[in-house]
């Protein structure tokens, strides 16, 4: 599944890949293909949705035992 909640990894990857392609034609080393880059994208993308649900379930365990406690 992917976001569509503002996420900056695909304008990161792809300022990589832009960045990577410049270098070649400065110095010839030979960019990343693009099926590559777009790969990693999703990875990293979907790594940072599970840290988030994480984050979430942990914020709602911490809240519901504080008010157990309560």
């Amino acid at each position: 599944m992917l976001r569509r909640d503002g996420s900056t990894v695909f304008g990161e990857k792809l300022r990589e890949q832009v960045e990577e392609r410049l270098d070649f034609y400065d110095n010839g080393v030979a960019p990343r293909k693009n099926i590559v880059v777009m790969k990693t994208a999703i990875e990293s993308n979907q790594n940072k949705v599970e840290s988030s649900h994480l984050m979430s379930k942990t914020k709602c365990v911490t809240r519901l035992k504080s008010f157990q406690a309560d």
